[in-house]
């Protein structure tokens, strides 16, 4: 899996609509995004550069702000979120 440099600010070069997956990673790459937003209100699911499985809950995402969550999936399972855009 590639990881993203540490100290890097540069802004996304790409933007995809994301649909959660239990099973897939963001890209196919295993890329990592770098920045998550989220159109409508709830949970998100992710696994992070570590392999950690955290619920982030809903009252911690702002819709519509891209928010640094540097991610290598966004399950399905428990999230609730919609609208997701992931940002690498």
């Amino acid at each position: 899996m590639s990881q993203i440099p540490k100290g890097d600010t540069s802004p996304a070069a790409e933007v995809a609509l994301v649909t959660p997956s239990d099973s897939a990673d963001l890209k196919a790459s295993g890329q990592p995004c770098r920045a998550i937003a989220i159109g409508t209100a709830g949970d998100l699911e992710v696994i992070d550069l570590a392999g950690n499985t955290v619920v982030i809950p809903s009252n911690a995402l702002a819709v519509g702000i891209q928010h640094a969550i540097f991610a290598t999936r966004i399950k399905d399972a428990n999230t609730t979120a919609s609208e997701i855009v992931a940002y690498f």
